[in-house]
């Protein structure tokens, strides 16, 4: 899974683009001292080693526009949710 950040998360509310997964499911554990959401699991759909290509994104049960997410919705959020697909 590829989450990056042009500027490498340095600043206040830095945002991170979305890109493919080399995992099935990731669970992150998330400190409950400071992130009251607990774990973000991030799901891959349709997965394979011929499937690089996010299809679309839903993340807490809504489908993304695009493929990003900014740090306060990750620290927020419960689950992402990514079709993987062979075509662009």
């Amino acid at each position: 899974m590829e989450i990056l950040s042009a500027n490498g998360g340095t600043e206040a509310n830095a945002s991170y683009e979305i890109g493919s997964s080399n995992f099935d499911e990731i669970r992150i554990k998330l400190n409950p001292d400071y992130y009251p959401s607990g774990n973000f699991v991030i799901n891959a759909l349709n997965n394979g080693e011929n499937k690089v290509y996010v299809k679309s994104a839903i993340f807490n049960k809504k489908t993304l526009d695009e493929f990003n997410l900014r740090h306060d919705q990750i620290i927020q959020g419960r689950e992402l949710v990514l079709q993987m697909s062979n075509q662009y």
